[in-house]
């Protein structure tokens, strides 16, 4: 039975260290277009702060776990709990959480190495053709 994988767990080393992780629930398309939606209504192209801003609030919305600490080792609330979180994450950490919504996903990663043809690059196909 189809079952949906709307929660990723994620190791986060690079970030935050050997053990540590973050669950992310996905972004649905309504999200983005919410988002992009309230970009539009301001009537004027929005600044990169503006931009930043909706970004990191629909950001919050979908992290749903994480074992991460601040710079004493306590742990860090969930970002939905306590918005003020985000604004003391590090720059790294920023950007790799962004990273992880704007990246592959996992199913994508996998059909690619696959080689499914609906995912694979033009030289893939090429090689299984010939081959």
């Amino acid at each position: 039975m189809p079952q949906r994988a709307s929660v990723r767990t994620i190791p986060s080393p690079d970030v935050q260290g050997d053990d540590s992780w973050v669950k992310l629930s996905a972004i649905k398309l309504g999200d983005y277009l919410q988002m992009h939606g309230q970009l539009e209504a301001a009537g004027k192209a929005p600044t990169a702060i503006e931009q930043a801003r909706l970004g990191i609030n629909l950001l919050s919305e979908h992290i749903v776990g994480w074992n991460w600490v601040d710079d004493y080792g306590e742990p860090l609330a969930l970002p939905k709990d306590d918005p003020s979180v985000i604004e003391g994450l590090t720059e790294g950490e920023a950007f790799w959480l962004i990273a992880q919504f704007t990246g592959p996903s996992q199913v994508e990663l996998k059909n690619s190495v696959a080689g499914s043809p609906a995912r694979s690059s033009p030289a893939a196909a090429s090689r299984r053709s010939s081959g």
